[in-house]
């Protein structure tokens, strides 16, 4: 995670094993791991103003040897 001014980038791992349907392909017993990135912006309160996803679900679908 890093920090400047209101922004903040986060990098973080998802790892599983496929053992039921995810969106809607059918568990195939693998196991995945994969990167994503999210961006995001506060506001003065600190809240969430702005939140980008870098998604890494391509990983995922890779992983699980179900390409389209």
């Amino acid at each position: 995670m890093i920090a400047e001014d209101n922004k903040v980038a986060v990098r973080w791992t998802c790892s599983g094993t496929h053992d039921g349907d995810f969106m809607g392909i059918p568990a195939t017993g693998k196991s995945f791991s994969a990167s994503f990135m999210n961006f995001y912006a506060f506001n003065e309160q600190y809240k969430v103003i702005s939140d980008t996803a870098a998604e890494g679900m391509i990983a995922i679908i890779r992983a699980l040897g179900v390409n389209p």
